[in-house]
């Protein structure tokens, strides 16, 4: 297990585009990614075609202190084609992680490997 997440948002629907939702999932997906579930880093990514929701994402991840990695050619096969996506990152300050952390991971196989963070070396 590496301690990186990646996620992208897709809001369908346009009648809830500016209203927040990317911004609160954002908030939730960095909460839960470092405090949960102890990651050093989590990458926001979009589809290099998608204007619009590069914009939005701009916008999110901004608010949340991403900052812009660049792009990933040729990242992912959609309709027959390959595509690029933009990615945006956030790294852990583990000046600001809870010393004594534990994280339990349990593999899809059933294997678990548990990680513990005894102290906090960066005070």
């Amino acid at each position: 297990m590496n301690l990186s997440g990646e996620y992208f948002i897709f809001i369908g629907d346009k009648s809830y585009h500016g209203k927040g939702i990317g911004t609160f999932i954002t908030k939730k997906i960095i909460e839960n990614g470092f405090q949960l579930l102890g990651l050093n880093r989590i990458m926001l990514t979009v589809s290099e075609k998608n204007i619009g929701a590069i914009k939005a994402y701009t916008k999110a991840y901004t608010k949340a202190n991403f900052k812009t990695e660049g792009v990933m050619k040729q990242a992912f096969y959609i309709y027959g084609q390959f595509q690029s996506k933009n990615g945006a990152l956030i790294i852990r300050d583990l000046k600001k992680v809870p010393t004594g952390m534990n994280l339990t991971v349990k593999h899809l196989d059933g294997t678990i490997i548990e990680y513990v963070q005894h102290k906090n070396v960066n005070k």
